[in-house]
């Protein structure tokens, strides 16, 4: 079988764990998915399972839909600050007041 990866403490505050679920098939090892577990404040914990029970869906659906949506808008706005400061390495840059006049703040 295949060796995993040995767990990782962060440090002394954060504990990561993840658990690699895996199953055989005709002797070839499959990895099915990665268990990620993380703390919460219990108000956050309280809305999601009232979410869950309204919707009949279980908390590790909500948790993989809000992480894709978070991860969607985060890489969205790490390639625009890419963007950004690839134009201003190459000499693209805008006055202060053409700004201020273009989102009308002058």
């Amino acid at each position: 079988m295949e060796k995993l990866p040995p767990l990782q403490v962060l440090d002394s505050y954060t504990h990561v764990i993840v658990v690699y679920c895996v199953y055989s098939v005709n002797g070839a090892v499959q990895k099915v998915t990665t268990v990620v577990s993380f703390r919460a404040d219990d108000a956050l914990v309280a809305a999601l399972d009232q979410l869950a029970r309204a919707t009949h869906r279980d908390r590790p659906y909500h948790l993989r839909q809000a992480l894709a949506q978070y991860l969607e808008r985060q890489s969205w706005h790490v390639a625009a600050i890419d963007e950004g400061v690839a134009d201003a390495d190459a000499g693209h840059l805008l006055e202060h007041a053409a700004i201020e006049a273009k989102w009308g703040l002058a």
